[in-house]
């Protein structure tokens, strides 16, 4: 049974995950090049082998 965690845990996971982006270059890499193995392998975060999880990055076109 896969654990269940709240929104605020998840909230708190998430700004884990954007302050390393923003800090550590070798995290930002790969977490934009596999955002689904990053979280599942680094943070235990498992979803549906079918969900596609996609990571954006803003530039100076485009903000996410």
């Amino acid at each position: 049974m896969e654990a269940v965690i709240s929104i605020a845990e998840k909230n708190k996971m998430y700004a884990r995950i954007v302050a390393r982006v923003w800090t550590e270059a070798d995290f930002a890499e790969q977490f934009f090049a596999d955002p689904k193995g990053v979280l599942q392998k680094q943070y235990g975060f498992v979803s549906p082998r079918e969900q596609r999880i996609v990571a954006l990055q803003n530039t100076s076109q485009t903000f996410n």
